[in-house]
């Protein structure tokens, strides 16, 4: 699962990375036809290199034995209802905001609430709007729809997602990237992902702070 840090919570720049990886990871499953069903941080391992790997399929298609209500989607309240990918998308969007917070959506609120809240009053949970690299903030949004299907595909937020941080690192106001010395210990995650071409985990590297101290905490 992931682990939190000792403040609760990870920051933008590392949720972005993490929410690509995540996307790849549901574009595979629902071009197989399969709906991971109850996505959440306790669903997601980390390997060694720091990127995540889906898991428990146990109750994929299975509604009745979700127990993670704090990402179960609108639409997943009503008796009947199908499991598609559009729950999971909600529930990425959940996930994202569980690990950006340090806290799931509607901490302290009790099943029946959460029932009342999401599948009756079709809410979605408060999304920060400031600090967070526009990518990832139109994610949270689209994810979050009340509405399935004004949810994008997982292919259609990860397209979307990768053509705006091309576009946002193409423009000329773009912070300039530390300058490390030999004496500092060589060169940062930054200046790797540059060298390969890793362009969203240089905007997400950026967006994280582009210092030497943020910079240093986000795997590559």
């Amino acid at each position: 699962m992931i682990h939190l840090p000792a403040e609760g919570k990870l920051g933008p720049g590392e949720v972005l990375l993490l929410a690509q990886d995540l996307l790849r990871g549901l574009v595979e499953l629902h071009g197989l036809g399969i709906v991971m069903a109850d996505l959440k941080p306790d669903n997601v391992l980390l390997d060694e290199a720091g990127a995540p790997l889906l898991c428990d399929f146990g109750i994929a298609h299975a509604v009745s034995t979700t127990t993670g209500y704090t990402a179960t989607a609108p639409e997943q309240f009503h008796v009947g209802s199908r499991i598609t990918p559009q729950c999971d998308m909600w529930a990425l969007g959940a996930t994202l905001l569980h690990l950006l917070t340090g806290r799931p959506p509607w901490l302290g609120y009790n099943m029946a609430q959460i029932c009342v809240q999401v599948g009756v009053q079709r809410t979605a949970p408060d999304i920060p709007d400031s600090g967070l690299p526009p990518p990832l903030l139109g994610l949270l949004r689209a994810c979050l729809r009340p509405e399935p299907s004004a949810r994008p595909s997982a292919k259609a937020a990860l397209e979307v997602m990768v053509a705006e941080l091309v576009n946002a690192l193409s423009r000329p106001q773009l912070p300039q990237p530390p300058q490390v010395s030999k004496e500092d210990g060589g060169q940062t995650p930054l200046h790797i992902a540059a060298f390969f071409g890793r362009v969203e985990v240089v905007q997400a590297l950026l967006a994280a702070g582009a210092n030497k101290e943020a910079i240093s905490k986000v795997r590559v």
